[in-house]
């Protein structure tokens, strides 16, 4: 049924594992991590007529935002204060949640019975 909607919400990194002792992947999967959600570079601030404009990565278009838009964009994926960014829904959530200790113990008893 998941798969049938067009944007179910839900992503799955199939990919192989970073083992610990890898430093080169840890290194890169930091960086990807700290990189900016925006070029800089693609970015130009025009002082007097108070405007933001942002260069496509081709170079082909561009946009034109007033400052205070600019910043708004950039802040609305700031969260609030105390606000989840992640949700888990079903087993996920209930393996992360401090209240479920006792479900994953179990989980893991049914995990051993199987095997």
């Amino acid at each position: 049924m998941l798969s049938s909607w067009r944007h179910s919400g839900f992503n799955v990194f199939c990919g192989n594992r970073i083992s610990p002792d890898d430093d080169t992947a840890m290194e890169n999967l930091a960086r990807y991590i700290i990189r900016a959600s925006f070029s800089q570079e693609r970015m130009q601030y025009l002082d007097e007529e108070g405007t933001v404009v942002y260069t496509s990565k081709d170079g082909a278009t561009t946009r034109n935002f007033p400052a205070l838009e600019w910043l708004a964009a950039m802040c609305s994926h700031i969260p609030n204060r105390g606000e989840q960014m992640v949700r888990y829904y079903g087993l996920c959530k209930a393996l992360h949640n401090p209240y479920y200790a006792e479900f994953e113990i179990m989980l893991s008893y049914l995990v051993r019975a199987s095997v």
